[in-house]
């Protein structure tokens, strides 16, 4: 688990990935974030890096959960869920710099 605090502390290593559906993200998500939904999320693992530390949010943190536990069954150690989800990150922190837009819809692009 993640915590809103911890979001100074991510490093360039670290994914952010959005497991809202493509409408959420494009409304607004956390700057670097790339999004695959969470219904998706088991057919499209190969879009992720495998070895990169995951940071998984959704907007209360219930998919994200969901979404760890996926990865973690396919191999990925180092995923943690926020805690809270989106909606706890920006009252906890309402100056966070979101991003609006699907500029950083898939990963494919990122990977190759």
């Amino acid at each position: 688990m993640w915590h809103a605090r911890d979001l100074d502390v991510l490093t360039a290593e670290v994914v952010l990935l959005d497991v809202r559906s493509a409408d959420e993200f494009c409304a607004g998500h956390l700057e670097g974030a790339r999004n695959i939904p969470h219904t998706e999320l088991r057919h499209r693992l190969t879009e992720l890096p495998t070895g990169a530390p995951l940071r998984v949010y959704c907007a209360s943190g219930f998919r994200s959960y969901l979404a760890q536990r996926v990865l973690r069954q396919s191999g990925w150690d180092d995923v943690a869920s926020l805690s809270g989800g989106l909606t706890t990150l920006v009252l906890a922190r309402p100056a966070v710099p979101m991003t609006a837009g699907d500029t950083a819809r898939g990963l494919a692009a990122s990977v190759r």
